[in-house]
């Protein structure tokens, strides 16, 4: 069984602080989390009758115009030692198969909803640094008019005025 989460989030800081805090993030409630490139690999996320499921979590990051797009890509499967527990249980009585498969579908519930909590929780994390950035985008668009004012005068060149606007806009 698959599914997929996205998440949008706003905000000006870099890739590579987005994948460390969901590295991070991931590690407090999986076995492991590995981050390589543009990508988090995670494995068993809240795992409590862990040994009736494997699920490999596969997070990417997309940077887009104002942010990024968070893409978890979940394999959710039984193990060999669930489809047992079936079967046995199966043998007994019917009721009985209720139990596994109850446990199996419980689980995934919790490792969507796990995911879904950690994308909030860095998108509220990086929100605030938009709006931190915001306001030192209009320092640099004020100081962008005064520059462009000065050459208007004469005051400096147009060189001058191009470098410090380079600088600004961080290009």
């Amino acid at each position: 069984m698959k599914f997929t989460l996205n998440e949008r989030i706003i905000t000006n800081a870099r890739k590579e602080e987005v994948l460390t805090v969901l590295s991070s993030r991931f590690k407090k409630v999986s076995d492991s989390a590995i981050q390589k490139e543009n990508l988090v690999g995670v494995v068993k996320i809240e795992a409590f009758l862990d040994s009736f499921r494997n699920d490999l979590t596969v997070i990417r990051i997309k940077e887009n115009e104002d942010g990024f797009l968070l893409t978890a890509e979940v394999d959710y499967r039984p193990t060999a030692w669930f489809w047992l527990c079936l079967i046995l249980l199966t043998l007994f009585t019917f009721i009985g198969e209720l139990i596994p498969l109850i446990a199996y579908f419980y689980q995934k519930n919790t490792v969507y909803n796990a995911i879904q909590n950690i994308f909030i929780l860095v998108k509220n994390e990086f929100h605030n640094t938009k709006v931190v950035k915001a306001s030192s985008n209009t320092m640099d668009i004020d100081q962008l008019e005064k520059l462009h004012s000065l050459k208007e005068k004469g005051i400096i060149t147009e060189d001058e005025f191009n470098a410090k606007k380079k600088e600004l806009l961080h290009i």
